[in-house]
């Protein structure tokens, strides 16, 4: 995002942009212990990209 999408980063003295903003996409997170995803917070969507299963004897996952 920048000057052309809010023009309060253009410093008034000197008139010109002096910052921009980067607008995060998309994040990967982790819910450890769960069974189904947790709700999402108002605004946000959770999808399942993946579902790891390890014993908790072992220190290794050996197949996904």
């Amino acid at each position: 995002m920048g000057a052309a999408d809010d023009i309060d980063l253009v410093h008034p003295d000197i008139k010109i942009e002096t910052c921009v903003r980067l607008k995060r996409e998309w994040v990967v997170r982790v819910a450890e212990g769960v069974k189904e995803l947790p709700a999402p917070p108002e605004g946000h969507v959770y999808y399942e990209i993946a579902k790891i299963t390890r014993n908790a004897n072992e220190k290794t996952i050996s197949n996904i």
